[in-house]
């Protein structure tokens, strides 16, 4: 077994995201979620004893909260105490609906899997991840995918495509958990994309940005106002605008790259959609 093991883990945007309805306290959802090039990298070191530290290079990251620290507790749970000191670099920005602390805990689980060669189990390690976020089960793998129910169910496709992608992020941050609340109380509809329509255009390598959609957008903007700021910003250099996850960061889908477009400075430019399975 290895003393060091190093992962990188991809963001996570949604091409599409419904919301279908509830089931035990948890909103059930219906997405395409794609890989796109940003990494958080989380490197995992042996130590003596039964203890897992984690530091994060953000420094403005709570570990008693952020989904490494759970992931690290439930493998330890699972599989006996383990002793590792734990670092995470974080370069994809957290709350912004690319999936940031599922990718730590992802990270976390695949670092401490190779590191102590716990299990060959796909299985099991999903289930883990299950239980940390609903995002964490698809990070695990990356790629693309269609995600349902509460983000435990799976479907991997290939596809491609042409676009190109900006990532567009806003200085401001969107609480998920707030973001759901306000949907809620403010009862919108959940179908904003027609994912049958993405899938299948993606398998083609048709045009899909005709069918996105996201139904977190009027509560999201309702809590940051920024998120329309950046629609207006895709729209105005010519893109198709969608918001990933509970925002606040918006995808910009182009045909070709735009020179120049209000508010640049914010983009993360040119991530790229990873269309083929990790």
């Amino acid at each position: 077994m290895a003393e060091r093991v190093t992962v990188k883990i991809a963001a996570k945007v949604n091409l599409s995201l419904n919301i279908t309805g509830r089931a035990g306290g948890y909103h059930l959802l219906d997405s395409v979620f794609a890989s796109v090039g940003m990494y958080n990298t989380v490197t995992a070191v042996k130590r003596a004893g039964k203890c897992i530290d984690i530091v994060f290079s953000d420094t403005g990251i709570d570990p008693r909260f952020n989904r490494a620290r759970m992931a690290a507790d439930m493998m330890s749970k699972r599989y006996g105490g383990l002793g590792a000191k734990i670092s995470v670099v974080n370069n994809i920005p957290s709350g912004r609906g690319l999936g940031s602390s599922s990718a730590d805990a992802a990270g976390v689980i695949i670092a401490l899997n190779r590191l102590f060669g716990l299990t060959d189990d796909q299985r099991q390690l999903n289930e883990i991840a299950a239980s940390v976020g609903s995002d964490t089960p698809f990070m695990l793998r990356g790629g693309l995918a269609r995600v349902t129910g509460r983000g435990e169910k799976i479907n991997y496709f290939s596809g491609r495509t042409d676009k190109k992608i900006v990532v567009v992020s806003p200085a401001s941050e969107v609480s998920t958990a707030e973001c759901f609340r306000r949907f809620d109380d403010r009862e919108d509809a959940g179908l904003a994309a027609d994912t049958d329509a993405v899938v299948a255009a993606l398998i083609r390598g048709e045009d899909f940005t005709p069918f996105i959609g996201n139904a977190l957008y009027p509560a999201a903007v309702s809590l940051n106002p920024d998120i329309a700021e950046a629609y207006k910003a895709v729209a105005s250099a010519g893109g198709r605008p969608v918001m990933t996850g509970s925002g606040s960061a918006c995808l910009g889908f182009f045909d070709s790259m735009p020179d120049s477009f209000a508010g640049r400075q914010t983009f993360l430019t040119d991530a790229g959609v990873i269309t083929e399975d990790n």
